[in-house]
């Protein structure tokens, strides 16, 4: 519950531009204009079916969830964040992403848990797991693309000398 004035003077409404996340874009425009807090009595029924968008519309709902998610951190921990939400919007345009590009991602990610780490925020930032599975996807194949998604798996490869599994994945790209 919050007064409508917080509403009224901040001018913060739904965006329709976030379709399918329309509600969490309009919970982070509060974040610093209000205060939030959990109540442990549940006040509401959520109904589960073949129909919710969560289940119908999740690629695009994944897609920006995860841009505002990174919009925000970007803002907060004032980190340049333009080159992932570019490669987002190329994902939403059905677009092929590269492994720099996917790399970038990456090291996104580990800036923003350091930055939670040395501001004594106590949990670990992960990619959404639609989200990750979309890019993935649409990712350009190559031996870059190889190296991000199965890196520890190359590490035991190296160990046991079993090259034939890559030589053999290399093939299917």
């Amino acid at each position: 519950m919050m007064r409508k004035s917080i509403l009224d003077i901040n001018k913060t409404r739904f965006d329709s531009q976030f379709l399918h996340a329309e509600d969490y874009a309009f919970w982070l425009d509060l974040i610093d204009l209000a205060t939030f807090t959990n109540i442990p009595e549940v006040l509401y029924h959520y109904r589960w079916h073949g129909g919710n968008i969560s289940k119908t519309g999740t690629f695009i709902q994944s897609l920006n969830a995860q841009y505002l998610m990174i919009r925000v951190q970007g803002q907060h921990f004032n980190i340049d964040s333009s080159e992932v939400l570019s490669m987002i919007e190329k994902l939403k345009n059905n677009q092929k992403i590269s492994a720099s590009e996917l790399k970038a991602f990456e090291k996104f990610t580990k800036v923003i848990n350091l930055k939670m780490r040395e501001s004594n925020i106590d949990c670990e930032y992960n990619l959404n797991r639609n989200f990750y599975k979309i890019a993935l996807k649409s990712c350009k194949k190559s031996f870059q693309f190889l190296k991000i998604l199965w890196k520890s798996e190359l590490n035991q490869f190296a160990k046991i000398r079993n090259w034939t599994k890559i030589e053999n994945t290399m093939r299917l790209f």
